[in-house]
């Protein structure tokens, strides 16, 4: 995530207010929990979103169940990269295109695979999306849960 993207509140409360700023009054705390698996993904992205969540599902307040969008684009974005690897392995990185220049002579050039761009692309989808979720251990570490029972700063109302 940049590090423009403002903490959320219980991060901040939790860390001890270090830039001594208001907190916002309030912010939304949605409810915790995996969302339902959509029906409209397809198998490797149906496949990678009951994988990712089973895991996110072990530490009890990662996930919220207003989180659904962004771990639905992430499953697609998956599935995409995977389907274009599949490809890329299958074809290779570049086909040949064929031409014809202004003498009307045909002549044959290599050119880059249309999945190459594609992979490319869901690739920075899924990069973006792993730093929304914080599905990699850069993004984890600046993400602060309060196990279940926890004392630290349970009430916000308190600041």
């Amino acid at each position: 995530m940049p590090a423009s993207t403002p903490k959320p509140t219980a991060l901040r409360v939790y860390e001890g207010k270090r830039a001594h700023r208001p907190l916002p009054k309030g912010e939304p705390q949605p409810p915790l929990g995996a969302p339902p698996t959509p029906e409209n993904l397809p198998p490797l992205g149906k496949w990678a979103w009951e994988r990712q969540v089973a895991l996110i599902a072990q530490v009890p307040g990662w996930l919220s169940t207003v989180d659904w969008r962004v771990l639905e684009n992430w499953a697609l974005d998956y599935a995409v990269w995977r389907d274009c690897v599949a490809a890329i392995q299958e074809h290779g990185l570049t086909f040949m295109d064929s031409f014809t220049d202004s003498s009307g002579q045909e002549h044959l050039k290599p050119k880059a695979r249309p999945e190459l761009k594609s992979m490319n692309e869901a690739s920075i989808r899924l990069l973006k999306a792993d730093a929304a979720l914080g599905f990699a251990p850069a993004y984890r570490a600046r993400i602060s849960i309060n196990p279940p029972g926890s004392d630290k700063h349970d009430d916000l109302d308190a600041y």
